[in-house]
């Protein structure tokens, strides 16, 4: 988020101006400081969906690897007009996903770009979709058509093997990298990214959102 809290929750660079953009590269540097350079923990194990943490055991958080461009050698996207944006739930303690197990299950209003992802990926193996699934698009039918194409690193998910957060030392919240491939420029954009669970209880008004998070971005 922007550090000047009058700019909201706006993202607004210039892809010419490359002091500008190293304000906000240095700011992502800083925000995955905690998963690129603190040292392993002895208790941090790579798990896998077959693989859960035993208890005292939490699962590592590999953001070297599965990201795509979303990385600091490409300067997160900001020098091609094509930034990446990371994002990560909040912390609950005892929290666990009731995941979808079917496509019939899925709600209506998920995009049906997701529907896809999750039909072709997931179903048939259970254990896949024990995910917690992200889509970001734009809020308006304007914003949706300025935004062009998102891309969601890694898996369009969340993993369920990270829940539940126990207050277990060396746990880190899972992060994903949401990448905007081709934003229309030169005009502010309304991003809303969703998390979806059968849990996952979703609110959206000018006070309160829940499920979700709002920014905007601006690519000049």
């Amino acid at each position: 988020m922007p550090e000047d809290p009058d700019h909201g929750a706006l993202i607004w660079f210039d892809a010419k101006n490359n002091s500008n953009i190293l304000e906000w590269t240095k700011q992502i540097d800083q925000f995955l400081q905690v998963y690129t350079k603190q040292p392993p923990r002895s208790n941090q194990i790579k798990c896998d969906y077959d693989k859960k943490p035993p208890e005292g055991k939490v699962c590592a958080v590999d953001i070297k690897s599965g990201m795509g461009p979303c990385t600091g050698e490409n300067r997160y996207g900001f020098t091609d007009r094509k930034p990446c944006v990371f994002v990560k739930l909040n912390k609950i303690i005892g929290w666990k996903p009731d995941y979808y197990r079917s496509i019939d299950e899925l709600p209506d209003n998920m995009p049906l770009d997701l529907k896809k992802h999750i039909n072709q990926t997931a179903l048939g193996d259970p254990l896949k979709m024990e995910t917690v699934w992200i889509s970001c698009d734009g809020e308006s039918p304007a914003d949706t058509e300025n935004i062009g194409q998102v891309e969601i690193y890694p898996k369009w998910g969340i993993p369920g093997y990270y829940y539940p957060y126990k207050k277990i030392d060396g746990y880190l919240s899972p992060v994903l990298a949401v990448h905007f491939t081709n934003p229309k420029l030169n005009t502010l954009i309304n991003v809303e990214c969703r998390a979806w669970a059968k849990n996952v209880h979703y609110k959206k008004s000018k006070k309160n959102r829940e499920g979700s998070v709002h920014f905007e971005i601006l690519v000049d």
